[in-house]
């Protein structure tokens, strides 16, 4: 089967007068013959499902990232043989609206589960006839980034009406970086609300201009009792401390929730207060939780570190860029020593003093080395030591 997929896309891509890429080749010679062995296909003489990797920064594809034409000659390819495709990553490359259709096509005769589109240029009338054709139940997508693509809110409308729809059976959905507004993204929490099926959200970076965390309260009202978000990212929202008290709230009731992101937003004190007191949930399943470039501040690392003492489900936690100096990261370090669930600890950028430092010094060569626990930065003693220095080393922090 892989020779007359090879043969078949060598001649489309004569038609397309586009030379072959050994890479669509390679990965339905070596993985279509895996899949066969390992009784993968679907029936005798059925094409094992492959995966096709061509993302444009790769060092292979960085200096000739794919064109329209490029993507042209794989579907054709496709189409004639049913050549069946696990993954598709077509991502950071030159595609525009124009391969609109071809994308429909691959979609559709290669029942591609999972497609990364992101870091293209296409916009809402490029991905909307790929949403419809997903919309109509016929396809076997289950993971869809388009991510970086300037799609906007009109995009924005047609992922909540594929989000609403009956058919609808994504599991995966990466919306970062997609110029999305206000009223596209409450449109796409009201969507949410209808979906029982996605389990990964991420709705990074929006073009938000209010300051009132109303898409928050929005968003909150989703994951109150979502029964299949299991992981959210909400980076670069603007969330400050009223947003993330709601979130707090709603996911007090949540034990499907496990990962939320709220990387680069503006979370302070009270917004750190109300989320300490989420880890303490007996009914929550947050597990990893990112506050990397907010505001927590001393007070907010000081609720966090006295949450830690007792919290027995979070696995994950990134404090990086908080402007926590040294009595904030002391309450921290307190709380990850008697910690029993802790797996991974971000803390980079941070102002650490002596007190602090020692203290996480001792943790990294002790607690956390024994239970295996992730530290981000390394404390450690300097090998030559002035003779005032000798009697008490000062402790230095740098990042692993």
């Amino acid at each position: 089967m892989e020779d007359a997929f090879e043969e078949a896309y060598v001649a489309a891509c004569r038609l397309c007068s586009v030379e072959p890429l050994e890479a669509v080749v390679q990965a339905v010679a070596g993985e279509a013959r895996e899949g066969k062995q390992s009784g993968e296909s679907k029936g005798e003489g059925a094409p094992g499902p492959v995966s096709i990797v061509l993302n444009g920064n790769s060092l292979v594809l960085f200096k000739e990232r794919l064109q329209n034409h490029d993507v042209q000659a794989v579907a054709a390819a496709v189409k004639e043989t049913g050549q069946l495709i696990d993954t598709l990553d077509l991502s950071w490359n030159a595609l525009n609206d124009h391969v609109a259709s071809d994308l429909v096509e691959i979609v559709l005769h290669g029942q591609v589960r999972h497609l990364d589109l992101s870091n293209n240029d296409l916009s809402a009338k490029g991905i909307s006839s790929l949403l419809e054709v997903v919309e109509s139940g016929k396809t076997s997508l289950e993971t869809l980034s388009v991510a970086h693509n300037p799609i906007g809110p009109a995009g924005g409308v047609e992922v909540a009406k594929l989000l609403a729809s009956t058919n609808c059976n994504l599991l995966e959905l990466n919306l970062g970086s997609t110029d999305q507004d206000t009223s596209s993204l409450i449109s796409i929490a009201s969507s949410l609300k209808r979906n029982n099926t996605l389990r990964v959200v991420n709705l990074d970076n929006p073009t938000l201009f209010s300051f009132d965390d109303e898409t928050t309260v929005h968003l909150a009202e989703v994951l109150k009792d979502h029964p299949s978000l299991e992981r959210v990212s909400l980076a670069k929202h603007r969330i400050r401390c009223s947003g993330a008290t709601v979130l707090a709230d709603a996911l007090n009731r949540n034990a499907v929730l496990w990962e939320l992101n709220l990387r680069c937003n503006e979370i302070s004190i009270s917004g750190a207060q109300a989320l300490a007191k989420l880890i303490l949930s007996d009914v929550s399943g947050l597990r990893d939780l990112n506050l990397e470039g907010n505001r927590v501040a001393d007070d907010g690392a000081i609720a966090l570190g006295d949450a830690l003492c007792h919290s027995h489900n979070l696995a994950h936690l990134n404090l990086e860029n908080n402007s926590i100096h040294d009595a904030g990261l002391v309450a921290l370090a307190r709380g990850l020593a008697v910690n029993s669930s802790i797996k991974s600890v971000r803390l980079w950028n941070n102002a650490f003093g002596q007190k602090s430092s020692r203290l996480f010094h001792s943790l990294h060569n002790g607690r956390f080395q024994h239970l295996g626990v992730d530290l981000d930065i390394l404390p450690y003693i300097a090998d030559h030591l002035t003779e005032e220095e000798r009697d008490d080393p000062p402790i230095h922090v740098v990042r692993k």
